[in-house]
């Protein structure tokens, strides 16, 4: 054998003592090596991970979605009707003419936000409604859209899509086509997407809201925005300059960590995220929207019935509509964060190892000036929106709002975990440390390998041999058994 110590010590050339010095220092040296290839190997299963963080910089670069909608879902000419109905509907018709004593129990934001969620629910669960009349109750683009850029470009309804959402009723969204994504090459406000909007004539739609404005998220084109975790308000009266920046990350997946790919129904076993790909048949993973499943699930188990605001597979569960059962589905986000359920939630919902962030810088400035006020008050579709006669600069004020949304710089971080210690660097360090103190490599390996097979052979040959060489038992022919069972006679001859 090639490793050393071990043949020194059974050499009979050598004296005894030689020998003993050589076995002890061969135990010593395999002791040694069998600490640090086991300390290696414990090492190599904390899975453990090195980040890394990279900044590039990309042009042309691919230009964020852009969701928009108005902070008043309604507008009221069109869907006064219906709303008046659904106030009488609840014995809630004092909500026309209050009065302090309306105001004894309850504080006015109470009193104005559980209208507005009754009203929302009345109008999402109700099943008589069709997709386009709930779309009639509120703005369309073309009502909205006063003027659009992208890139000193003008840009039309036909880039963007729509959407219907509970809290925010018609949404729009800019560069949302996956398949067709808009880029850039240029950073600054005037190289991205500029807009003024109408949100409603204050005189007449701003019934049952709180604030007037624009509610805008900004997020990859794979997601669908989460309106009541993302995104931010942009006021009338000001220009919202909205500077994006981008982060990638990349994590890598068990065993390293909890995270999942998050591309396939496959990639993790648990109720919750098989629903999303099978029953949701979305694309793409999100924790925060698995969360919102999970959430779900526990009101349908308090309140006996599922909030219009989440997502929702059971149809066999009513709607929460009425207002008992918009209070109980209030009620249960604090029974939610306090029980055991979420630690649940926690197992069935992980995060996802890929994302895309973008994150927001908000600046603002007075819009618009009076003299750009005058210019306006010619626009012949802004102009129309109005009762004839009534356009100032304190309606513009009152109800425009200019965004631009750009990216602060095209530059760009990745944020990525690799190996921190890698199986080929496991294997490399027990082989150097069986090298360093015993003198093995690959080959001494072989050795063994070989020795092991040869004597397996040996064994074998010898087992086989033995098997052939034994004798036979010996059978004798049936006369002379016949013979030997005969009674012996003896004759006698007469004389």
């Amino acid at each position: 054998s090639t490793s050393h110590a071990l043949p020194r010590a059974f050499e009979d050339d050598l004296r005894i003592y030689i020998r003993i010095i050589w076995f002890i220092l061969f135990v010593t040296a395999t002791g040694a090596c069998s600490y640090f290839i086991i300390t290696n190997v414990l090492t190599y299963l904390k899975y453990s991970t090195t980040t890394s963080i990279n900044i590039n910089r990309e042009s042309p670069t691919h230009f964020a979605s852009v969701t928009f909608c108005n902070l008043n879902p309604f507008n009221f000419k069109r869907s006064k009707l219906y709303i008046d109905m659904v106030i009488d509907n609840n014995n809630l018709s004092f909500v026309r003419r209050l009065s302090a004593s309306n105001l004894i129990n309850k504080t006015s934001y109470q009193l104005t936000t559980e209208l507005l969620d009754l009203i929302r629910s009345s109008v999402f669960s109700n099943q008589s409604l069709s997709d386009q009349e709930r779309y009639n109750m509120g703005f369309t683009l073309n009502e909205m859209l006063v003027s659009c850029f992208y890139d000193n470009h003008v840009c039309n309804s036909s880039l963007f899509t729509t959407s219907i959402t509970y809290d925010y009723g018609n949404c729009y969204t800019f560069n949302g086509d996956s398949s067709n994504i808009m880029t850039t090459t240029k950073s600054g406000q005037f190289s991205g997407l500029q807009m003024e909007l109408f949100v409603g004539n204050s005189l007449i739609d701003e019934s049952f809201t709180i604030n007037r404005g624009i509610y805008v998220v900004v997020h990859n084109q794979s997601v669908i925005p989460l309106y009541r975790d993302e995104g931010l308000s942009a006021p009338t009266g000001f220009q919202t300059n909205i500077a994006i920046s981008r982060t990638f990350i990349s994590k890598l997946a068990s065993p390293f960590s909890s995270c999942v790919d998050g591309t396939s129904a496959t990639s993790y076993n648990s109720e919750l995220y098989q629903i999303i790909f099978n029953q949701l048949k979305m694309n793409t993973y999100r924790q925060k929207f698995c969360y919102k499943l999970c959430y779900q699930k526990f009101i349908k188990k308090e309140c006996n019935c599922t909030d219009v605001a989440l997502p929702n597979v059971d149809s066999k569960i009513a709607p929460c509509t009425t207002s008992k059962q918009l209070k109980c589905s209030l009620d249960a986000t604090e029974k939610f964060e306090k029980s055991p359920v979420t630690s649940q939630c926690a197992s069935d919902c992980p995060l996802e190892c890929d994302q895309i962030n973008y994150q927001t810088s908000v600046y603002l400035s007075n819009y618009p000036t009076d003299y750009y006020s005058n210019m306006l008050q010619m626009q012949p579709n802004l102009i129309n929106k109005f009762t004839k006669n009534s356009t100032n600069t304190s309606q513009i004020k009152d109800n425009v709002v200019k965004l631009n949304i750009f990216y602060q710089d095209l530059t760009y971080t990745i944020i990525s975990d690799s190996e921190e210690y890698s199986i080929y660097s496991l294997w490399a360090n027990i082989g150097g440390y069986l090298g360093l103190f015993l003198g093995i490599s690959l080959l001494s390996l072989t050795e063994t390998i070989i020795f092991t097979i040869m004597l397996f052979d040996l064994i074998i040959t010898h087992l086989v041999s033995k098997c052939k060489k034994k004798p036979k038992e010996h059978v004798k022919p049936k006369e002379e058994t016949k013979n030997q069972n005969k009674p012996n006679t003896v004759r006698f001859n007469k004389v």
